[in-house]
Parts: C-alpha cells; sequence; structure tokens
C-alpha cells in the first residue's frame, strides 16, 4: 500500500511536470503570455513537493531489510545520559560509520532481545520519522520477530513521546 501512495505521487508530480512544460512551450512558440506564470509557477510547485516526497520516502525505503552491526551503548536498563529520567526500556546503540542528518553515527533501537547487550547484527525493519526533529532512528531486530507499527510505537514511547513521529516499514 505505501508503494503504491509514493507511485500516485510521483504520477501526480509526472503530470503537473507535463502540464506546466506544455504550458510554458504554447507560451514560447506564441511569442506571447497566453497562461499566466500564476498558473504555471503553482503546478512547478506541487511537481516539485511531490518529487521531494517520492525521493525521501524511496531513499527510507532502501534501508529497510538492510543488515547491519550495531555497537550497543544504552543497553536495556541504562539511562540516558543527559536526562536521568529516561530509562531504556530496549537496547540502543548506533552503527559505526553510517551517519545520520545530525552528522552523528546513525542510532538504532534494537526490539526483540530482552536482555542488555553490547552488539548486534540485524536487518533494519523500520524507520522512525521524526517530524518535529532533524534526526531519524532505525529498528532492528531479529530475524525471527516481527513487530507491528503499533508495537514499534509502543516499545520505544519511552523516548520518542517526546517527538511527532512516522514510522516507515
Amino acid at each position: 500500500m505505501k508503494k503504491r501512495k509514493v507511485d500516485i505521487i510521483s504520477l501526480i508530480s509526472n503530470i503537473c511536470l507535463l502540464v506546466a512544460s506544455i504550458f510554458m512551450l504554447i507560451n514560447t512558440i506564441n511569442e506571447k503570455q497566453l497562461i499566466n506564470k500564476w498558473i504555471i509557477g503553482p503546478i512547478f510547485i506541487v511537481a516539485l513537493i511531490g518529487y521531494v516526497i517520492t525521493i525521501i520516502k524511496g531513499s527510507k525505503n532502501k534501508i529497510i531489510g538492510k543488515e547491519f552491526e550495531v555497537i550497543i551503548d544504552r543497553p536495556l536498563g541504562s539511562t540516558h545520559p543527559e536526562h536521568k529520567d529516561i530509562v531504556y526500556e530496549v537496547n540502543y546503540g548506533y552503527i559505526p560509520k553510517v551517519y545520520a542528518k545530525d552528522n552523528e553515527e546513525q542510532d538504532v533501537y534494537i526490539l526483540g532481545i530482552n536482555k542488555p547487550i553490547k552488539s548486534f547484527k540485524g536487518k533494519v525493519i523500520a524507520i522512525i520519522h521524526r517530524l518535529n526533529d532533524n534526526e531519524d532512528k532505525w529498528v532492528m531486530a531479529p530475524d525471527n520477530c516481527k513487530f507491528t507499527i503499533k508495537e514499534i510505537k509502543e516499545l520505544t514511547n519511552f523516548q520518542e513521546k517526546y517527538f511527532k513521529i512516522q514510522i516507515i516499514k
């Protein structure tokens, strides 16, 4: 369903771009301003927004299913280094040499392991996109563990409750 939504957005963007291009071509051929720039401009803006959405959603979906090695720096039961009231209800770490938008190594929640660990190797099962922050968190789990979006939200809520989030699977 999500792939179909991205495809529809991409289709709408392409149609808007085509319509705006035709309008511009008509204006150029006739050497007159037959179609107002106030019509062409919004069509281009809709096309641009659609392309940006398609690129963002598409690039995030390429991460899901990829395998990474994670260093756990905040094991299950530990507290946040700056906010001592935040206790990690899952293992949490980072992927060495993979950098996020904040120029720090990519942060990861590890679900499905109910004891503190030092490292983990597995696949990304979801991305938590923070709508009011510049950072996305990846979610990983062992191959034999499956989680719904609702379960991911519940398990990461101890930290994500402070942000407006979208979970991408």
